[in-house]
């Protein structure tokens, strides 16, 4: 009983007023400095998420997707997914990309409700023997 007690306690000091789902893909490209834009080297990975949007100040969710390539280049993919309520106002969003391997980069942004839902859309490069390696979020398949 007590067990049941507590986790309605729980529940109801839950500091999150809402769940939303976020869905889209990452490609992986590479482009040359001759190429006019990128080519796809892995293309649409589906990411799905859930996230509790806070309510109260002080307070945030996370969650991350993470995706390790070893196709033409060796990839360490973290993609941070964040709800925050600073102190006062609405909650804000922010998508993080940290990729190590053949590659070392942090990226990221910050958006509004209706920019991050469904899918942020950003992407991060770094130049590496004369090429250059990005990863894109994007909502559609490509």
């Amino acid at each position: 009983m007590f067990k049941i007690l507590a986790f309605l306690l729980f529940l109801s000091t839950n500091s999150f007023s809402e769940s939303i789902n976020i869905n889209g893909y990452i490609t992986i490209w590479e482009k040359s400095g001759e190429d006019a834009i990128p080519k796809p080297l892995i293309k649409n990975i589906p990411v799905a998420e859930t996230l509790y949007i806070p309510e109260k100040p002080q307070t945030f969710d996370l969650k991350k997707f993470i995706y390790i390539s070893s196709q033409t280049y060796n990839l360490n993919i973290e993609i941070s997914f964040f709800s925050i309520f600073q102190s006062q106002g609405q909650p804000y969003f922010v998508s993080q990309m940290k990729v190590s391997g053949d590659i070392n980069i942090i990226c990221g942004g910050y958006f509004n409700k209706d920019d991050f839902i469904p899918f942020p859309v950003l992407y991060c490069s770094q130049i590496i023997r004369e090429n250059q390696i990005g990863i894109t979020l994007h909502r559609k398949l490509y």
